[in-house]
């Protein structure tokens, strides 16, 4: 039995040798696999644990909770399984632009809905394919307890009008009291601030963010 770490953009397989041509399909996971000699299946399924992943995103537990419902804007990887695992919430809701890139993330919620069922529910992640910049009216307004955002907005950067939108679409969406996170390196923090607040939020200053990160609350009235 081979085991595999699965990481955001590779893979490893110890003991040292040659990575087996079955294994490349699985190195858009990531967590932790055994893979059995015979049929190079996993065995077991991701562990966050293993990834970084939590601890790339631990600091979110700062926010109080409950954080029921978390909307993620944009996915190329675990953060939308990582954050309904860390914060304990009972639903995430996916939106992303291109349909390409929820085919691995939804092959990988079928492993998760396995391995740990109690947590990953039918129902408890729902995908939809759509542009966060135009109007979606499959998001309810004031409906979420965190919208959550990384490496997202740098992609329409140039055009400030879809730049604004997407912002004020977190915005909207977020029940008043809680949370528009963004995890963006491409932004001026003063840029961040006038977008988020042009967009009715106001900059949260009572937890310690990570470099790149930006908190902003939604006002109760």
């Amino acid at each position: 039995m081979l085991h595999v770490d699965l990481w955001h953009y590779g893979i490893a397989v110890s003991p040292v040798g040659q990575i087996p041509a079955a294994c490349a399909s699985l190195n858009s996971f990531t967590g932790t696999f055994d893979i059995d000699n015979e049929s190079m299946k996993p065995i077991g399924l991701p562990n966050f644990e293993t990834t970084g992943l939590l601890n790339h995103l631990e600091w979110i537990k700062q926010l109080s909770k409950p954080m029921d419902r978390i909307v993620t804007f944009g996915c190329v990887g675990s953060e939308p399984f990582a954050l309904l695992w860390i914060l304990g919430s009972t639903q995430v809701t996916v939106v992303e632009k291109k349909a390409d890139h929820l085919i691995r993330p939804k092959e990988e919620l079928e492993l998760l809905k396995r391995q740990y069922p109690d947590t990953y529910k039918p129902g408890t992640v729902k995908f939809i394919t759509a542009d966060m910049s135009k109007p979606l009216q499959t998001l309810f307004s004031n409906f979420y307890d965190l919208a959550f955002c990384e490496a997202v907005l740098k992609y329409i950067k140039r055009d400030t009008g879809a730049l604004q939108r997407a912002v004020n679409q977190m915005a909207r969406v977020i029940k008043p009291g809680k949370w528009a996170l963004a995890i963006e390196q491409s932004f001026e923090s003063d840029d961040m601030d006038k977008m988020f607040c042009k967009a009715g939020l106001q900059p949260y200053l009572h937890i310690k963010l990570p470099r790149f990160a930006y908190c902003y609350q939604k006002p109760e009235s």
